[in-house]
């Protein structure tokens, strides 16, 4: 897996994805009152590594499900706005079947991640991504890496946004496929989109 650079801008909103790939996104404002440049700083020195699926080398996946679960049952009991997404990204991350992208930053703080399988040998289908950390372009940045990874196997990527979200991932780029009658839509990257989204990624650094 890469580690691809980030930027913070102010325009990203956050973004979890269900199982159905459907992503949700909402504005929000700093978690726990915590200063927003301190916040963005994380997500600019922040790592993105990836825990392939696996059935056999469960270690990893189980000691993440614990921490997630920790973050949630925190935020629960402290009355904190709880990201929906995160709560789904540990559904992914409970299910072997879901390649995992997941961002901590340099002190090892668990920022975020985002969930991805093969359906065929052409597509990435993007199901899930949680963030604890909002307003901050980590959301850009985990989309930017599985497009890197899309791009190193010659794939395209595919999810399914809700309602609210469909603003972030035109955002990024991507074009809408088609819209559901409940306001969902199916997005995709156009021809060059990716490493359109890859590069400038990079060169916000």
């Amino acid at each position: 897996m890469g580690f691809y650079p980030g930027n913070a801008r102010e325009e990203d909103t956050d973004t979890g994805t269900g199982r159905k790939g459907k992503a949700q996104g909402r504005e929000r404002g700093p978690a726990g009152g915590e200063h927003r440049g301190h916040r963005c700083g994380k997500v600019k020195e922040a790592r993105i590594l990836m825990i392939p699926a696996s059935r056999r080398d469960v270690a990893e996946r189980e000691a993440l499900s614990r921490e997630i679960g920790r973050i949630i049952g925190e935020a629960r009991r402290g009355g904190q706005d709880l990201d929906p997404g995160l709560v789904r990204a540990k559904e992914a991350i409970d299910d072997e079947k879901n390649h995992l992208l997941v961002a901590r930053s340099r002190w090892g703080e668990l920022l975020g991640s985002l969930s991805y399988t093969f359906p065929d040998a052409a597509t990435i289908r993007v199901d899930y991504i949680g963030l604890r950390i909002h307003r901050c372009g980590l959301g850009t940045r985990l989309m930017a890496a599985v497009a890197g990874i899309a791009l190193e196997g010659n794939r395209t990527i595919r999810l399914t946004a809700e309602k609210d979200a469909k603003g972030f991932f035109s955002r990024l780029g991507m074009e809408m496929l088609e819209e559901y009658p409940d306001g969902n839509a199916s997005f995709g990257f156009p021809v060059g989109g990716m490493r359109r989204l890859v590069d400038s990624v990079r060169r916000s650094r």
